[in-house]
């Protein structure tokens, strides 16, 4: 749902060392305000930051966020913005047989041994 909605967030640069693009700007801005509206996941005025360097473990002023977005990147795979107070269920794709399995990548700890302990 989110990553194709959000793919600007691994599109930072028109051509690299020539700049940003305005989607990814935009895009950041977008995050930014939604971080801000979510004040039982901020530290007072400061947000977690999910730049590459900081990885959500830091809070700190938006302005910095802004910086730090620009400068380093999101995580990997960070679509759906859970240390900012986006709800967990709105990751999930419903379906419409069975139960699903399906675990957003950056919460799972086992990567390839869940898969071989499930019978297909």
């Amino acid at each position: 749902m989110y990553k194709e909605s959000r793919s600007w967030m691994y599109n930072r640069y028109v051509d690299i060392g020539r700049g940003l693009t305005q989607e990814f700007k935009d895009g950041v801005n977008e995050f930014v305000t939604f971080a801000l509206g979510q004040h039982q996941y901020m530290d007072g005025s400061k947000i977690r930051c999910p730049c590459m360097e900081c990885k959500n473990r830091k809070f700190v002023e938006s302005d910095e966020v802004y910086w730090h977005l620009y400068t380093h990147g999101f995580i990997d795979n960070y679509y759906n913005w859970i240390s900012q107070g986006e709800p967990l269920e709105s990751y999930f794709v419903p379906q419409t047989v069975g139960m699903s399995r399906y675990v957003p990548e950056e919460m799972s700890t086992w990567g390839n041994y869940e898969d071989m302990s499930w019978d297909q």
